[in-house]
């Protein structure tokens, strides 16, 4: 049997730790940057397909999502839970997903604070439920630049994120630029404040705007 299990950056009884004893589904319900918005995450780097400018061993460019896999257990457990349901029991997974956001009254949901879209299964996986809940906004950056998002319904915003010395996706949409701008930007471009909930900015770019980032 398979338990929706959601879990928190902030509060996390001793007693979760006891209960990871199975692979489950885990959505969080917040976390400190993007506030009680809930959101879905996988591994950093080995679910990530394009992940070499944004994690590197000499630790120039580091990934942030890395320090919180590494230092905390629980999330840990989490997002590699998510990741083996979606490798191995998609079916599960998105039956899971379906049955928290059934009863969710959240009006938006963010998709990978950690991870990507690794595969075009998988990515087409997450078009199927946004198509199923049009009145839930998601959102998810990505670096899978090489996978089709032709299919994307309005109710699920996609944005290109880019590194420093990343190439440019030669696909149109709005971008995410980390670090330095390059010279060669012509999107209005934003600031980001990094209080999500208190902004929702990303939400709501164009397609000719873009956010940036400081690396973390």
């Amino acid at each position: 049997m398979h338990l929706l299990c959601s879990y928190s950056f902030r509060r996390l009884p001793d007693i979760y730790l006891r209960t990871l004893t199975m692979t489950k589904t885990h959505i969080s319900n917040e976390n400190s940057k993007i506030g009680k918005i809930p959101n879905f995450s996988l591994p950093p780097i080995k679910s990530c397909p394009n992940c070499k400018y944004c994690f590197q061993k000499d630790k120039k460019l580091t990934c942030y999502a890395l320090k919180a896999y590494q230092q905390y257990t629980v999330v840990r457990v989490a997002w590699d839970d998510n990741y083996t349901m979606a490798t191995h029991k998609p079916k599960q997974l998105r039956s899971d997903i379906v049955k928290y956001l059934s009863k969710t009254r959240k009006k938006f949901f963010r998709l990978h604070v950690s991870g990507d879209f690794f595969s075009q299964s998988y990515l087409d996986m997450w078009i199927d439920i946004c198509q199923s809940f049009p009145g839930i906004r998601f959102l998810a950056f990505t670096k899978a630049f090489g996978l089709d998002y032709s299919n994307i319904p309005a109710n699920l915003k996609i944005i290109y994120s880019l590194m420093p010395g990343m190439p440019m996706p030669t696909k149109a949409g709005t971008r995410a630029y980390c670090g330095n701008l390059p010279t060669t930007n012509k999107k209005r471009v934003y600031y980001c404040p990094g209080n999500c909930e208190g902004c929702m900015m990303c939400w709501n770019l164009r397609i000719d705007e873009a956010v940036h980032f400081d690396i973390h």
